[in-house]
């Protein structure tokens, strides 16, 4: 299921499928899903940042939805970043955030930091991320993926939320995905 912040009209023209010459799979199916991405998608690309969120249980195609938008979003002159969380703590702390930043081409040393920081450096390394997706944004819109946000550690929690809550200084599509609890 595809949750977004605010609410998001489908556009009937606008269809699902790879790219030609993409390799991989033909995307089939989540049309309805995938035109409220592609409106989030337009929403940015008019400076107007957006939180989506898709959830539902495993295996249902969370993540391939998530990289079938990236696909589309690439093809369409948008910067990328996806980041991966790792289930107990098999991978560093800001981990996925690493990876974003890695892809859309921001130095690593923004996310370096002590390990018994305080909250008031946390927020200045923040605030520097922050300043340096605003200049990736400057030439083109971004897309920011956390794949399995209910695997993310703390602070990569915490730098989702800040950046989150600034998306309105920010041309950024925001898509988290993570699963949803049968009981």
């Amino acid at each position: 299921m595809c949750h977004p912040t605010a609410h998001i009209e489908a556009d009937p023209g606008e269809r699902p499928r790879s790219p030609r010459g993409a390799p991989g799979p033909t995307f089939v199916g989540r049309t309805a899903e995938f035109r409220r991405l592609l409106r989030a998608l337009r929403d940015v690309r008019h400076g107007e940042g957006r939180l989506v969120v898709i959830s539902g249980p495993a295996g249902l195609g969370k993540t391939r939805l998530a990289e079938e938008l990236a696909t589309r979003a690439r093809a369409h002159g948008a910067r990328v970043g996806v980041g991966r969380c790792w289930h107990n703590g098999e991978a560093p702390p800001l981990w996925p955030w690493h990876e974003i930043l890695r892809d859309l081409g921001v130095p690593d040393h923004v996310l370096a930091g002590q390990p018994a920081e305080s909250a008031h450096d946390r927020f200045g390394r923040f605030v520097a991320v922050l300043e340096q997706l605003k200049s990736v944004a400057r030439a083109a819109p971004l897309v920011i993926v956390l794949d399995d946000a209910h695997m993310a550690d703390a602070a990569s929690l915490l730098l989702a939320r800040f950046l989150v809550r600034e998306r309105r200084s920010l041309a950024a599509l925001f898509v988290l995905t993570r699963r949803e609890e049968i009981k």
